[in-house]
């Protein structure tokens, strides 16, 4: 009986737990876009990093990256060894896909 009690107990707190879970992911946000040197070509392992969280990936063979985030302002850096780090100052919002593409030119 006792452990019927536990399990009635605990039933509540673990669908406030999913159901918390669930919320927070939805609220989510996207950046993604391709970083191409002056010449339009594709910059594989690119850094591309939100300076104020610290978090960030790296392009793919094609220049592309995803960054999945929280909503909010931010500084995103990009850099390639060999080329100028550019700056940019982005907004994104709950549940948005941002694109930004950026052309990175040689130092």
């Amino acid at each position: 009986m006792k452990a019927f009690i536990g399990i009635l107990f605990l039933i509540p707190i673990l669908m406030l737990l999913i159901i918390s879970v669930a919320w927070s992911a939805s609220n989510d946000a996207v950046i993604k876009g391709t970083v191409l040197d002056e010449n339009k070509l594709p910059l594989m392992g690119a850094n591309v990093i939100l300076k104020e969280i610290y978090i960030g990936a790296a392009t793919d063979q094609n220049g592309l990256f995803v960054i999945k985030t929280k909503p909010g302002s931010y500084t995103i850096e990009i850099s390639f060894i060999g080329y100028e780090t550019v700056k940019d100052k982005i907004t994104i919002k709950a549940n948005e896909t941002l694109t930004k593409n950026y052309k990175l030119k040689i130092e």
